[in-house]
């Protein structure tokens, strides 16, 4: 996440004017849109740098306020029609206000701007693309500043709309789904959600594990750490000690042994790469810290299960302290009768709390008010969407260019496409790889790797930006792996129905 955020700072940043800035900018970094009747009387003027009123302004991030100082720029905003005459501008700014307002401490505030935001009455042509793209990102904002008064049903029902209203997303699931893991069960929406999702990458399947894992669905965590590990390119250690793991607390021994094994072999490699120096030897070391103790608290949980307890008691003694979530090493200690008679160097009780504190923490703390202004998505029109349609459709374009990948097991699809949100990426993404699935005429295929571009969206950054995405088939060189997918497979035909409308065009507006 911090390269994530990293890079978004970097493409948005640009050298500051010299005038002064306006409301706008100093309320969440961007100018004015222009209104829909200026739109065409202002012509080319509106390519300009003219300083007024925030006309031919450029984005400029490291201008924006932050907390009750950000409040006044945004309400001095809303307050000038110059400013914020265009509809989809003052719903943006609601949106950043309420950020603020969180900044500030002031979450009942918060949620009333995204409620005000979502209230703003927008053209007809403009109002299916806000649903997808606006509207969710104000319905997050008024998810949180719920979640920091308490509420955490009404925060998780404001969550599972937002992701409603973009269900082939990714960034948007990211910050709702967050939400939806500060309660250990799992609803039938939220499952809903995680299966969607994790037809789209192996990381949207380890995501779902790890929910699973904190709602103690341990063997429904082990399946899916299992199809992870399949999918992984190359032996991964800490993945095979948590797949260990996770059969261990589901009770399947056998396989448990085995992965342990496995997991062994992998850190004892990455061991004599950890002996070197420099970067690689560094993160070689950790991976091989990290690895070992979920391969401790497997064996202790093996232990356990063959009813050694003292065995399983002095492995879990070893340490005083430990760096893997709670949801993995509470329930390996308290196998062992931790607060049942033996003491335990560490209370599993307190490890959930304050695991259940720092993820809340994240969710909605002091550090997430920057988080949220720089990755809740703004509007965006049906442009970007309508070009990748074009590009894609061009004969002999040289947007989509799949090639063999895994040893030609896999077919890997990279496509470049204008500047888009991460979201309309993905979207686009997951079209591309039915439509190849379709021109090999193949009846299903499953995805086994997926490379997006987090990177600024707005005018000024990149004029076009480059993600791939790796398929399988269930016949030919990849159907072994495809089989250990099968489960989350795609009918390209569904998604080709779904999704292609998407990029087919439509009427712009909002700028």
């Amino acid at each position: 996440m911090k390269r994530v955020l990293a890079a978004i700072v970097t493409a948005a940043c640009c050298v500051a004017p010299a005038y002064a800035q306006s409301a706008l900018v100093k309320c969440d970094g961007f100018p004015r849109r222009v209104d829909t009747a200026e739109s065409v009387a202002r012509g080319v003027l509106a390519l300009g740098t003219l300083g007024l009123s925030g006309m031919g302004e450029r984005p400029n991030p490291s201008a924006r306020l932050k907390g009750a100082a950000g409040v006044t720029a945004c309400s001095e905003a809303l307050g000038d029609s110059t400013l914020t005459g265009n509809p989809v501008r003052r719903a943006e700014v609601y949106l950043a206000r309420g950020i603020h307002s969180l900044e500030a401490g002031n979450a009942a505030d918060a949620e009333r701007d995204a409620r005000s935001g979502l209230a703003v009455e927008l053209p007809a042509e403009w109002q299916a693309q806000a649903a997808r793209t606006l509207h969710p990102s104000l319905k997050l904002l008024a998810a949180i500043a719920r979640l920091s008064q308490g509420d955490q049903p009404g925060a998780e029902a404001l969550a599972l709309e937002a992701m409603a209203a973009r269900p082939g997303g990714s960034l948007l699931h990211q910050e709702g789904l967050a939400i939806l893991a500060l309660s250990t069960d799992i609803s039938g929406a939220e499952a809903a959600v995680l299966d969607r999702r994790a037809l789209k990458s192996s990381s949207a399947v380890a995501q779902r594990a790890r929910q699973r894992l904190g709602a103690a669905d341990y063997a429904g965590a082990a399946a899916d750490y299992r199809m992870v590990k399949d999918a992984a390119r190359e032996p991964w250690a800490q993945l095979f000690a948590q797949l260990a793991l996770a059969q261990a607390l589901a009770g399947d021994s056998a396989g448990a042994d085995a992965s342990i094994a496995d997991a062994q072999e992998a850190a004892d490699k990455l061991a004599i790469v950890a002996q070197g120096s420099g970067a690689d030897a560094r993160d070689a070391a950790l991976a091989v810290s990290r690895a070992d103790e979920f391969i401790q608290l497997a064996r202790a949980r093996q232990a356990v299960s063959a009813g050694r307890i003292d065995e399983a008691r002095t492995l879990l003694s070893a340490r005083t302290r430990w760096l893997v979530p709670a949801e993995w090493v509470a329930p390996v200690l308290e196998s062992a009768g931790a607060g049942k008679g033996w003491a335990a160097p560490v209370d599993p009780a307190k490890l959930r709390a304050d695991s259940r504190r720092a993820a809340a923490d994240k969710v909605h703390g002091k550090g997430a008010p920057e988080r949220l202004m720089l990755l809740l998505p703004r509007f965006e029109d049906a442009d970007p969407a309508s070009d990748i349609g074009k590009a894609l459709a061009k004969p002999g374009g040289d947007s989509v260019k799949p090639a063999p990948a895994r040893d030609a097991s896999a077919l890997r699809i990279g496509l470049t496409t204008r500047m888009a949100q991460v979201d309309t990426q993905d979207e686009a993404l997951l079209l591309v790889a039915a439509q190849q699935a379709q021109k090999r005429g193949m009846p299903r295929f499953a995805i086994v790797g997926t490379n997006l571009s987090y990177i600024s969206l707005e005018r000024g950054g990149p004029s076009s930006v480059g993600g791939s995405i790796e398929i399988v088939f269930p016949e030919g060189p990849g159907a072994k792996l495809y089989e250990s997918q099968a489960s989350r497979s795609l009918d390209p035909a569904t998604v080709v129905a779904e999704f292609g409308p998407l990029f087919a065009g439509g009427p712009a507006g909002g700028r």
